[in-house]
């Protein structure tokens, strides 16, 4: 959601000052994945232990009304 990469952006800003905006917060939380997916390889684990669980496709979020929408596809593709 590019109005909530904002307000992360601009809480980081505050909080750390320096210039911050979606590209970066974006830029570091798929470098956080990537990091996080490369560790668990390394330890063994591979795609079918990089799923989520039914309900996450199936139950609505609170307030937003949204569910998860990556296919696995999508997941695999967020790699190191």
């Amino acid at each position: 959601q590019p109005e909530g990469l904002q307000v992360i952006a601009q809480a980081l800003e505050g909080m750390y000052g320096g210039e911050w905006n979606q590209e970066k917060v974006m830029e570091i939380g798929l470098n956080t994945l990537r990091l996080e997916r490369q560790f668990n390889r390394e330890s063994g684990f591979n795609k079918k232990d990089d799923r989520l669980p039914d309900f996450f496709y199936e139950e609505t979020t609170p307030g937003r009304g949204t569910k998860f929408d990556l296919s696995d596809d999508e997941l695999d593709m967020i790699n190191a």
